[in-house]
């Protein structure tokens, strides 16, 4: 008879450190099966894709041709309702190809705001207020808040939902997706030596108010290693106890936390420094200048966000995450990708409206790119962030997490060069106990109702808004809401998306 062990048992760290242990089959009622709790995680990208390359063309039709220079000036993939269960992967889509099953292509949504000003809309279905010439504020409470608050997680969970992010600061009231209430963002935490320790606190040192002492580097992961050899050690007493498998998932759970702390002094040794209390300060310089070592460590920090979003996950710290990578507005240079020169936001606005010729490389300027090397470009940023999306799915099942987890993957216009929220890209993985239509590309408005205007615009009658992806999400999670956000756009539930 092997031992049952309490879900509420906890490992015990150093300095009173305590270390939640992942679910273990010794944990379950003999007389029920467990059932994975439900889990919600977005990732949010600015400046919306290279909308030819994303949307997967229509059965027996072929993708554009990118060298021609006629590109929509609102990229769709065709007209009409759309169920195709045998879509094409295009450039963006690729690093996706291996889960088609588990994944929904939506089109035919527009954001609730416009311009990089709905980059704070997207995950609240209102059009953003102004509160001066430049800059907005998110006009009602966000979709990770809400879930939180209905499902009572304010009330069991000691995190009831988390922002992480990748360089969220420069952008202002633009940078933030999470919302409490209209006018209240939750800014993203970016540093993720501040995320561990949040997380998995460590010993806190409170200095004297006079004179606060320095600590390095070197001291503060003597501090958390400490933590974690007593938790281990902790451990070890329950091993006798528990069941071959039980043992195996104990192991590889200490060892992915051991791994997460060992990548994370990886990624900030380089400029790290630390006042009290005992917690590392940011990435960042002290003069809060972004330079080029802190951008070409971008992956990294990622990958490492990634999976503490995920130890969160496992260790039942939360329920809900938002990841932002980047924010609106940002000028990153991708010089990880080969060939990347330009910078993000200029990249999004390389795209050409009908009439215009591409423009050609400079032959007196040997720095100088073609229209087609920045659309191929542009191309890849796209493809990179859909490799992260693959990435964050894999790193929740490596954790074993993504049983009853949904991932959205997000971006906050349908074209950079017109700042239009019309058709914007958006991607589902996993079926959250079956519930959502996956395997397929599923586009639910005529797209073709445009008007005559010189510069085209989707009828707004025959548009649905983000508001009825969200307001199926909650229905999806068990909640009766027939509406979301705000409920002069909103129509309802989309019910081409349910299973």
């Amino acid at each position: 008879m092997r031992r049952k062990i309490s879900r509420r048992t906890l490992l015990q760290g150093g300095a009173g450190c305590m270390i939640a242990l992942p679910l273990l089959e010794g944990m379950r009622v003999a007389s029920a099966q467990a059932v994975s709790p439900p889990r919600f995680i977005t990732y949010h990208q600015p400046f919306s894709m290279f909308g030819d390359a994303f949307w997967p063309p229509e059965p027996g039709k072929s993708q554009y041709d990118k060298r021609s220079g006629t590109i929509d000036l609102y990229p769709r993939s065709g007209v009409g309702p759309l169920d195709n269960p045998n879509f094409e992967f295009t450039e963006t889509l690729k690093p996706l190809e291996s889960v088609r099953s588990e994944m929904l292509i939506l089109e035919g949504l527009q954001n609730a705001g416009s311009n990089h000003d709905g980059y704070c809309s997207i995950l609240n279905g209102y059009e953003p207020l102004e509160i001066s010439d430049t800059e907005v504020t998110g006009g009602g409470i966000s979709l990770d808040h809400y879930l939180a608050k209905q499902l009572g997680h304010d009330k069991t969970m000691r995190f009831p939902n988390l922002q992480l992010g990748v360089i969220v600061t420069a952008a202002g009231t633009k940078s933030a997706v999470s919302w409490i209430d209209k006018g209240q963002s939750v800014p993203a935490m970016e540093n993720p030596r501040n995320v561990f320790n949040k997380l998995f606190p460590s010993s806190q040192v409170v200095a004297p108010a006079a004179t606060a002492p320095t600590f390095s580097a070197d001291m503060l992961r003597a501090r958390q290693k400490s933590v974690l050899d007593a938790a281990i050690q902790h451990a070890e007493t329950l091993r006798p106890s528990l069941s071959t498998l039980d043992r195996q998932k104990l192991d590889q759970y200490l060892e992915a936390f051991r791994s997460v702390e060992q990548r994370i002094d990886i990624v900030s040794q380089p400029t790290v420094s630390c006042m009290t209390p005992a917690y590392p300060a940011d990435l960042f310089p002290t003069n809060g200048e972004i330079n080029e070592q802190y951008l070409a460590l971008q992956p990294q920090i990622a990958d490492v966000m990634m999976d503490l979003g995920a130890m969160a996950f496992a260790c039942d710290l939360t329920r809900i995450i938002t990841f932002q990578m980047n924010e609106e507005g940002n000028n990153l240079v991708f010089t990880w990708i080969p060939g990347q020169r330009a910078r993000w936001h200029d990249l999004s606005h390389i795209w050409l409206t009908p009439g215009q010729v591409p423009y050609e490389m400079d032959p007196n300027d040997p720095g100088s790119m073609s229209w087609w090397e920045d659309v191929q470009n542009f191309i890849n940023v796209g493809a990179w962030n859909a490799g992260q999306v693959f990435k964050l799915q894999e790193k929740l099942k490596q954790h074993a997490v993504y049983d009853n987890t949904l991932l959205l993957w997000t971006t906050n216009m349908g074209q950079g060069n017109s700042h239009a929220s019309i058709n914007i890209p958006l991607v589902l993985l996993g079926n959250l106990n079956k519930y959502f239509k996956t395997g397929r590309h599923i586009r639910i408005i005529d797209s073709n109702s445009l008007t005559t205007d010189p510069i085209p615009e989707f009828d707004p009658t025959n548009m649905r808004y983000i508001n009825d992806l969200l307001t199926t999400i909650l229905n999806a999670y068990g909640l009766p809401d027939a509406n979301f956000g705000d409920p002069m756009i909103s129509r309802g539930a989309i019910s081409e998306i349910r299973a």
